[in-house]
């Protein structure tokens, strides 16, 4: 088994996803916070980045765990766009 961890250059905020693989297969995916109050297309590109690197099933692209860290909006302000073509089992505000 091996981890992967992506710090996605959104500029002010955060978005972070990985993932932990077996033989190369995603066993389990994740994202930490998605947002930022940089302008531009920064954290599009990178949620379509994201959302083509997780795992299918059913055709819809899907995570295991989000954790929110908090609400300040340049942690939360692409939630809803992420979530908008990926499945999530469990969501974590922490």
């Amino acid at each position: 088994m091996h981890c992967t961890f992506n710090f996605r250059p959104v500029g002010q905020g955060g978005f972070s996803t990985g993932s932990i693989k077996e033989d190369d297969r995603p066993v389990f995916e994740f994202a930490y916070d998605c947002g930022t109050l940089t302008p531009g297309a920064h954290l599009a590109d990178q949620i379509s980045d994201a959302r083509n690197a997780f795992r299918m099933q059913g055709g819809k692209s899907i995570i295991d765990l989000l954790i929110i860290s908090h609400f300040d909006e340049d942690h939360v302000n692409g939630v809803v766009e992420l979530l908008r073509e990926v499945r999530c089992r469990v969501l974590v505000s922490i």
